[in-house]
């Protein structure tokens, strides 16, 4: 303290409040010693520290808003367009079709924004903020004044959003550290504001999302950098409940990524100009948009997807450690080296990444057969123990998910998460269970499906077992998830309603709190992701029906009645609502859309 007052940077005058205090300390109503670039308490947390300034009580000395010219035509994009791309035609002749999109001018007029990114535009010495006292239809990122330190600008407020609640879930970008060297583009930039935004309080995006969607149809030719965009975008399109619109966004994502060749071995060194966390990044970009379009496929009963129908010879990505202090070391793993540590008795340090896209292709091969009847037994066993095998063959540390540090391996959580959906997909559909709820009448279902699987207490057990792992997951002390993590939940809690609506009388307090807690977690994403919400709203009702407050009070006496639940043998040729998530054909996407997500 001396030593602030000495440089006159701790003194405040009497009753002003402080300008200077960290996000995490105002959110929980501590006092931020206001240290730079990090302060002690968050330096003592771990916490990602970012500075936005108070407003309450200060009026500042330069001009207000309203005395400022509007309309200046020197206004100006809400972030700062980054120089030129790496994948210029110079640096690559077959990466570079005759497009602007592949170098992006750093001057960008208010002229050439479409008419729905303009509530992103500021007037110079203004920033974009957001109001938390305006009406719903008020409450977007709009202009006002807010100091002229850059480290107070909007952007750099949604870039540590971005980084902090985001990214570690999915981290394909370069590290923070990194970021504002690289050249990204500024629909690049824009789209990690959006998702960045997803996690600022009391905000409507909107505005934000018409300026990416904007950005990106106006973006032509090919580059990593657009496929990054795209990716990302899908997965906020898919939380924020466009899902349509996602799974086209996700396609030319990965069409263009395949065009590109950034699957193939060699691409990343090729055109990482020899920055070895970009070529990280392009190999991250690649094997995360596999694992995206193999989890959106499984979700919506696609047979197969894109990226999993091409040479997969990129090499996998390295330790999420390594990658984040940039020591990333030579040579690295290929899938098939990676296939190898099944049969090997030397242990191998692979990264927590792997395993998440090796849980990914056993998906691959249980979609394939998902939605076959008799015949395929064969098939699903094969499925079965490989993903049995997939935990047996964990190394220690991969069992768990928390380092010496107590700091989550999101990569893992996903992982684990992935590997109980499977099972739930190949063994749920061939269960015992009783498909249909209490609450069916009062849900606005789909034609019912003719059935084609035979029952068995082996497919309802490990259907169960997968749902009670889903369960452990959702209590696990993790603040962040990703969006991801959304249907696993939805598809952990239908298994559990499921077998309490079909064994009503085994039904206990255990099982009404197993749901609870995944329900809890979907209440906590909700504040986040739309899709949480969603959802939580169609399993609370049907949860409501199935756990009667008098039928859970004593786990040992039934209070259900058998005509309140329609029990599997009372429908051997047909299968209700929740059968057609795990039904093919075209309208599979529809239907789960219309089903479980109320559209």
């Amino acid at each position: 303290m001396a030593d602030l007052e000495a440089s006159g940077k701790g003194k405040r005058q009497a009753g002003k409040p402080s300008l200077l205090a960290c996000w995490e300390c105002r959110r929980k109503h501590v006092k931020c010693d206001a240290s730079q670039p990090i302060c002690s308490r968050c330096t003592k947390n771990s916490l990602n520290c970012t500075y936005v300034p108070s407003r309450r009580g200060y009026q500042g000395s330069v001009p207000r808003r309203r005395n400022r010219i509007p309309g200046s035509p020197a206004a100006q994009l809400l972030i700062s367009p980054g120089p030129s791309t790496d994948l210029s035609p110079s640096a690559s002749p077959s990466l570079a079709p005759q497009s602007p999109d592949i170098r992006i001018s750093g001057a960008i007029t208010p002229t050439s924004i479409p008419a729905s990114s303009r509530a992103f535009v500021e007037i110079p010495g203004t920033r974009p903020v957001f109001r938390p006292n305006a009406t719903p239809s008020q409450q977007s990122f709009s202009s006002s004044f807010a100091g002229t330190n850059p480290s107070f600008q909007d952007d750099e407020y949604l870039l540590g959003l971005f980084y902090s609640h985001f990214y570690p879930t999915h981290p394909f970008l370069v590290p923070q550290n990194c970021y504002k060297t690289q050249s990204y583009p500024v629909y690049l930039r824009l789209v990690v504001q959006l998702a960045g935004s997803q996690f600022a309080p009391r905000k409507s995006n909107d505005d934000l999302v018409d300026a990416v969607d904007a950005q990106l149809a106006a973006a032509s030719g090919s580059s990593v950098y657009l496929v990054q965009s795209l990716l990302l975008f899908a997965i906020v399109l898919h939380a924020r409940l466009d899902m349509a619109k996602a799974f086209i966004v996700l396609a030319r994502a990965c069409e263009m990524a395949i065009n590109l060749g950034m699957n193939r071995y060699g691409f990343a060194a090729e055109y990482g100009n020899n920055d070895a966390v970009k070529e990280e990044s392009y190999r991250r970009t690649w094997w995360e948009l596999y694992v995206v379009d193999g989890y959106f496929a499984g979700l919506h009963r696609q047979t197969s997807f894109k990226c999993n129908l091409v040479e997969l010879s990129a090499s996998l990505p390295c330790s999420e450690h390594l990658y984040v202090k940039g020591m990333l070391r030579t040579p690295f793993v290929s899938l098939h080296q990676f296939d190898q540590r099944l049969f090997s008795n030397e242990s191998v340090d692979f990264g927590s990444a792997c395993y998440r896209i090796a849980a990914i292709r056993i998906l691959a091969r249980a979609i394939a057969i998902a939605g076959s009847g008799h015949g395929v037994q064969d098939e699903v066993q094969a499925v079965d123990n490989a993903l049995r095998a997939w935990r047996l063959h964990l190394p220690a540390e991969k069992t768990e998910f928390f380092n010496d540090l107590d700091i989550v391996d999101h990569m893992m959580l996903q992982a684990h998460s992935f590997i109980d959906y499977t099972y739930i997909l190949i063994h749920f559909p061939r269960s015992e269970l009783a498909l249909n709820l209490p609450s069916i009448s009062d849900l606005a279902c789909v034609p019912r499906a003719d059935r084609v699987y035979s029952a068995s207490s082996q497919d309802a057990i490990k259907s169960i077992t997968a749902c009670k792992d889903l369960s452990n997951l959702a209590s696990l002390p993790v603040v962040k998830h990703s969006p991801l993590f959304i249907c696993c939940l939805v598809f952990g809690c239908v298994v559990q309603l499921s077998a309490c609506s079909s064994q009503p009388y085994s039904c206990t307090l255990q099982h009404r709190e197993r749901v609870a807690v995944m329900t809890g977690l979907l209440k906590q994403m909700s504040q986040f992701w739309p899709l949480a919400g969603d959802v939580l709203h169609h399993l609370n009702r049907i949860a409501g029906v199935v756990f009667r407050d008098d039928s859970v009070a004593d786990s040992y006496t039934p209070h259900t009645t058998p005509s309140e639940v329609i029990d599997m043998t009372s429908i051997p040729d047909t299968m209700a609502w929740l059968d057609q998530l795990f039904a093919g054909g075209d309208s599979s996407m529809a239907a789960a859309s219309e089903l479980i997500f109320g559209h």
